[in-house]
């Protein structure tokens, strides 16, 4: 996995990475994507610091328009201290992945 650097606007760029990891250590208030392409699928794990309760606003910046999740609805994160969820997406076209965030991980 490559390291995203945390923000309160986090950058995912299809370019850098297929599977990716963000620490939180704050609440992700914007989420904004690019370059991402067709075909091109993977995972973005969102792991909880020591404290918890980090969130992450996926119906915020262009991440919103670029990633498709059952029934139209957006995730929410775990919020449990070192909870790891993690986001798998296909992308179809540069401007529709298919995802879905599984809830795998709660020590």
């Amino acid at each position: 996995e490559v390291p995203i650097t945390y923000g309160a606007t986090t950058v995912i760029s299809g370019n850098t990475f297929i599977n990716s990891s963000v620490t939180l250590t704050g609440n992700i208030n914007t989420l904004n994507c690019n370059n991402f392409k067709s075909g091109q699928a993977g995972t973005i794990s969102f792991i909880q610091d020591a404290a918890g309760s980090r969130t992450a606003a996926f119906n915020t910046g262009t991440c919103s328009t670029l990633f498709k999740f059952a029934g139209a609805t957006f995730p929410t994160l775990t919020t449990s201290a070192s909870a790891v969820d993690i986001l798998s997406y296909s992308c179809r076209s540069t401007t529709y992945c298919a995802a879905a965030l599984s809830k795998c991980y709660n020590p």
